[in-house]
Parts: structure tokens; sequence; C-alpha cells
């Protein structure tokens, strides 16, 4: 299988994680397992935490609490970071307000997709 930018090309395992900001809460008891070779999509409403969720992983926030494990090694314990970000091998694109306004959600999704072999499954 071609290595793909939009693949996971390392385990990654969140448990637990929250992350508050003062007294709103963005992420609540979060867990997610990520498999190497596995297209993944975080879908949601505006607010919901799909980009605090990215940051915390990429070790560009840190969390209030739970752990982090990129290729089975523990990047952060609670608020211990004990992985640098430049250390995590993790790429992130940030949000953009401006989508093609000529494509639906199919179609910018595929975008992101285009060199995948299946591509014309989404």
């Amino acid at each position: 299988m071609a290595e793909h930018a939009s693949a996971v090309s390392q385990p990654i395992k969140v448990s637990g994680l929250c992350k508050r900001y003062g007294r709103h809460v963005v992420l609540d008891v979060v867990d997610l397992a990520l498999e190497p070779g596995r297209l993944v999509a975080l879908t949601g409403d505006s607010g919901a935490g799909k980009t605090t969720l990215l940051r915390l992983i990429a070790g560009l926030d840190v969390p209030d609490a739970g752990a982090i494990r990129i290729a089975g090694a523990l990047a952060t314990d609670g608020a211990r970071v004990l992985v640098p970000p430049h250390a995590r091998r993790i790429a992130m694109v940030f949000q953009q307000p401006a989508l093609w306004p000529h494509l639906n959600v199919i179609e910018h999704a595929r975008l992101g997709l285009a060199d995948a072999p299946d591509a014309a499954d989404v």
C-alpha cells in the first residue's frame, strides 16, 4: 500500500482526554484509537472540539487530564508533556474559513483524498 499524507502513519491512542478553557469544557473524557494506514475524518459542529483534539495530539496545546500515546510512547500524561511537538512526527493543516463555493461537502473531502486508492468510495 502506498503512503498518503491523509493516512495515519503510526498508532495514536487517546485515553480519558479532557480540555477546558476557563469554565468551558471542550473535551470531556475522550477515548480514541487510530491505527496505521487508516484514513480518518473528524466531523462535528463548529465548536465541538475537533481542532482542539488535533492540537492536543500534535502537542500544540496541553490537556487538563488524560493520556496521549504515539507509536506506543507516552507523549502526554495529564498536563505533563513527555514528547515535545517537534518530536511527535504529527502534521496538521489548520482550518481555513474559505471553502470552494462550487463544491459540496463530499467534493471537499475528496480533494484531500485524490491520491488515495479508495478515494472513489467517499
